[in-house]
This record gives structure tokens, C-alpha cells and sequence, in this order.
């Protein structure tokens, strides 16, 4: 099932709006090897497998080294073997490329008279249940002091990058409104998320399945939409602009499912009257394993 999960991420072809898909597949697999028991809601690792493995990489240099005291031939073979398997995970913790649990980016695009424009990133992952997620704001707020010659002019007020922190776990409408509500200048949200995965009984039993499927939603809330269109099948998922809000919102999800199950998911789609993206990828073995 991990390999399966692994080859979806790939077959989703995300962009720059989503978080960077080889953190997401190396951070699976560690936390697979960590909890090879997926979550019931998303059929992915809970959060806590996603948590400790980042955990784990802060030290792993440090233990690694502490194990290389020990010489595996001179211990029986089971024990032999718990220290070799200990050491690989270990090793492979030491250059992972692992999801953040926040990293914020922002770049000054304009100055317009006592306000900033900016576009920033800010990369998630949702500690209630692992998804991981990246908003992409276009904010205008007042400039920050001015930085060594050389660099950029204006820096973002420090009461900006606090805002920032309250972003968690909203979809794009929740965010916008929220980040308008502390009195920053909102012009466009997008969030990119990953998940959910289903397979048989682990997630929601939506599609017609017999191998893992993975998912991934993209939002866009912007003051340029003047209507509000929604093309995904998790109704839940997605949270509307109040009437007057002032923004619109467009919202679709993509899926990766293998090559078999792919023509009766197409059809589930069209029974439905939705217009979703349906990618295929190869299943690691011919028969569906838990």
C-alpha cells in the first residue's frame, strides 16, 4: 500500500501551488515505517507518525554515531539485526528531505505609497491529521524598517509575520477572512492540499476502489472571482464566501487512482456531474494488500 500511496503522490502532477510532492512522498514513507497503520479519516499515518519522525531527524546524526560504538557480529542474530534495521532508519533520517511543520517565504513585490505588497508562501502540515498543505497569499500591509543597503528596501512588519501565524488548518475562504479579520490587505488566497488517500475500509468510502487513491485539492480565493464555483465531491471539505464577503472562490480536487480502478471512477464522476481530473498509476502488485 506504501509504494501505491508513493506512485499516486507522482501521478497527481502538482505544481508550485502544492507542497513540493518528493518531501511528501519521503516524509510518507518514514512515517509509514514509523505507524504502518493508516488513519481511518484519511488513510494516510496519524499525524503523531509525521510529528515524530521530524522529531527523530533532529537527532539522528547524533544517535547514529552513539550506535556505531556497537559491532553488529558480535551480538546474536536477532539483536544483530534490530541494530542494523535501527541504524538504516536512522541513516536515512540523516538526509531526508522532510515537509515542515511551518515555513514562511515573502517577497516584496511593489511599493505603493505607506503600504507593501507582498506575495508569500507559507507550507503546513495539519497536526490534526498529517495533510499537508501550502497557502500562496498576495497581502498588502504597512513596510517594515529599512534593512542593510544591498538587500531588499522594506522588510515585512513584524506584526505581519505574526498574523501569519494563525494560519493552520482553514481552507482558502477561512483564511482569507481570517487574515482580512487582522487587518492585513487580502487580495488572493490559494491552498494546496494533499489527501485524502482511500482504499477499501481505510478513509471514506466514496469511490469505487480496489487499490489506494490519493487526492488533492486546490482553492482559490480572490477579490478577482466574482462568483463562486466548487467541483469536488467532498462537500465538507470546502468552506463558502459569505454573502458580501467580497471575494469569490473556485475549488476543484484532483485524484490518482491506479489503472484499473480508473474507468469506473471516470464513471462515478460522470454519474455525478462532476468534472474532476483522473489520473492513473501503475499498483506496485497485481492484487490489492493491506
Amino acid at each position: 500500500m506504501l509504494d501505491d500511496l508513493v506512485a499516486a503522490a507522482h501521478a497527481l502532477r502538482l505544481n508550485r501551488s502544492f507542497p513540493d510532492v518528493d518531501r511528501f512522498a519521503s516524509h510518507l514513507r518514514l512515517a509509514w515505517s514509523t505507524t504502518p497503520t493508516p488513519a481511518v479519516d484519511s488513510g494516510l499515518p496519524p499525524a503523531r507518525a509525521w510529528s515524530r519522525v521530524r522529531a527523530e531527524a533532529h537527532t539522528a546524526a547524533e544517535r547514529l554515531q552513539d550506535l556505531s560504538r556497537f559491532d553488529p557480529g558480535a551480538l546474536p542474530p536477532a539483536e544483530a539485526a534490530e541494530l542494523l534495521a535501527r541504524r538504516a532508519h536512522l541513516d536515512a533520517l540523516t538526509t531526508a528531505s522532510l515537509l515542515p511543520a511551518r515555513q514562511v517565504e515573502v517577497q516584496l513585490r511593489r511599493r505603493e505609497g505607506d503600504r507593501a505588497h507582498y506575495l508569500v508562501v507559507v507550507d503546513r502540515q495539519d497536526l490534526a491529521t498529517g495533510l499537508a498543505a501550502r497557502y500562496t497569499l498576495l497581502l498588502a500591509d504597512r513596510p517594515g524598517p529599512r534593512i542593510p543597503d544591498g538587500e531588499l528596501a522594506l522588510a515585512a512588519h513584524q506584526s505581519f509575520a505574526d498574523r501569519l501565524e494563525l494560519l493552520g488548518t482553514q481552507d482558502a475562504a477561512l483564511a482569507f477572512a481570517a487574515l482580512a479579520a487582522e487587518g492585513l490587505e487580502v487580495h488572493e488566497v490559494t491552498r494546496g492540499a494533499i489527501g485524502p488517500a482511500v482504499c477499501g475500509s481505510a478513509g471514506p468510502q466514496l469511490l469505487p476502489l480496489g487499490r489506494p487513491a490519493l487526492s488533492a485539492s486546490l482553492e482559490r480565493a480572490s477579490r478577482d472571482l466574482e462568483r463562486v464555483r466548487v467541483d469536488d465531491p467532498l462537500p465538507d471539505a470546502i468552506t463558502l464566501p459569505a454573502d458580501g464577503a467580497g471575494f469569490g472562490l473556485v475549488a476543484a480536487r484532483k485524484w490518482a487512482v491506479a489503472h484499473p480502478d480508473r474507468p469506473a471512477v471516470l464513471s462515478w464522476f460522470r454519474d455525478r456531474g462532476l468534472r474532476a481530473l483522473v489520473y492513473g498509476y501503475a499498483p506496485t502488485h497485481p492484487d490489492p494488500t493491506p
